[in-house]
């Protein structure tokens, strides 16, 4: 007996998809403290979705620079490039990161992992402003 490939595919996805439903996106109105907390969880579906979370939050999520900063040495790269577009959503309250993002673009190797969170970081970089500069120039100098 064979099975069809699109019989194969179909289980597939329902074997792939295996406890996706417990996982839970953050709503709009989840605190912004617990999307912090969040960014800590040891499942990173989680922290990946509390970093978008993050990011729609735009400016209004400044007091979770400190924690955006720590959670851009993610093992993860797709974590690690979201906290990167979160920190560029918050823009100008995130300088406090850049050293950190600087660090993240100096860590990250020539993978196409790594190419995901510089084409992350660099932009983020710019939505910070003119502020991330001085850190900048430091960083090619060293370099």
């Amino acid at each position: 007996m064979t099975i069809s490939l699109p019989i194969v595919a179909v289980l597939g996805l329902f074997v792939g998809t295996a406890g996706l439903a417990d996982i839970q996106p953050p709503s709009d109105e989840t605190p912004i403290e617990r999307l912090v907390e969040s960014l800590a969880d040891s499942d990173s579906a989680n922290r990946l979705e509390a970093a978008r979370a993050l990011e729609k939050r735009g400016p209004d999520a400044a007091e979770a620079v400190a924690a955006l900063a720590k959670a851009i040495e993610d093992p993860e790269p797709d974590v690690r490039a979201a906290v990167a577009r979160a920190l560029g959503a918050i823009g100008p309250d995130a300088k406090s990161a850049v050293p950190a993002m600087i660090a993240a673009l100096a860590s990250d190797d020539f993978t196409t992992a790594g190419e995901r969170v510089w084409s992350a970081i660099y932009p983020a970089l710019g939505r910070i402003g003119p502020s991330a500069v001085p850190d900048l120039i430091v960083a090619l100098k060293s370099s």
